[in-house]
């Protein structure tokens, strides 16, 4: 999920996904989007990993477009997940 937090701003976006040689993702990879304060727009994905182990799955890239200008945001945290063999959904 994709927020504005901003009440009174729309704010520009693009939401870009990084290829990972590790995993596939499966969904939107790219889109430009306008969200209206307070909005928010649920952006499904979907992470394959073909054998077992630690993976990161930050491959998100949100650049804001502010007066002309692009600004990258960078997420504060990393999205570790264990995959163990075997294991069943």
């Amino acid at each position: 999920t994709v927020r504005n937090r901003l009440v009174e701003s729309p704010v520009e976006f693009e939401f870009a996904l990084e290829r990972q040689a590790d995993f596939e993702l499966i969904g939107a990879e790219r889109f430009r989007w306008t969200l209206d304060g307070g909005d928010e727009i649920v952006v499904p994905l979907q992470a394959i990993m073909s054998s077992s182990g630690i993976y990161n799955l930050q491959s998100l890239r949100l650049t804001v477009f502010v007066d002309n200008l692009q600004v990258p945001y960078l997420f504060p945290f990393q999205w570790i997940v264990k995959v163990n063999p075997n294991a069943t959904i």
